[in-house]
């Protein structure tokens, strides 16, 4: 598994040299969100992910649950400013460490533990809460730590 989040990480950095070489901004944009709107859980979700981790800004997610209740999640990257390419690998490597603890269709809340770090409650099977620790793709990146070791990490 870990060989696998390596070679995807790779993978990615060589992707993500090819997009951040893009001078048309609003296609790359497009093309990067597009690749995370099933993640993010909608198209809003995923572009407010892309343009928060290039500009270093608020990221607001938003979800409604089965009753129609709107909540909306918001938190600032912790690396500040990145690249396109950097945006892509943080957001595939967030992807991959949810989907390896089970979360395929991740909250916002989730989403933002992945990247920025920190704990979320789920309900298990038996009806009791399960927390959930996780370090985030950002916190590592922000202590100067390479994609390819954060791969290895998760």
């Amino acid at each position: 598994m870990k060989r696998e989040m390596l070679a995807a990480a790779v993978a990615l950095v060589f992707a993500g040299g090819a997009i951040a070489a893009d001078p048309a901004t609003p296609k790359v944009e497009s093309r990067i969100s597009s690749d995370f709107n099933t993640f993010a859980g909608s198209t809003a979700n995923s572009s407010s992910l892309v343009s928060g981790l290039r500009t270093g800004s608020p990221i607001t997610l938003t979800s409604t649950d089965p009753k129609g209740v709107v909540t909306e999640t918001t938190f600032t990257p912790l690396t500040g400013k990145m690249g396109y390419g950097n945006v892509n690998i943080s957001l595939a490597l967030a992807k991959q460490n949810l989907a390896n603890l089970g979360y395929t269709q991740p909250t916002p809340e989730q989403i933002q533990v992945a990247l920025n770090g920190g704990s979320f409650t789920t309900t298990g099977a038996d009806g009791k809460p399960v927390i959930t620790n996780m370090t985030g793709v950002l916190d590592l990146r922000s202590q100067g730590m390479g994609w390819g070791k954060i791969a290895q990490t998760y």
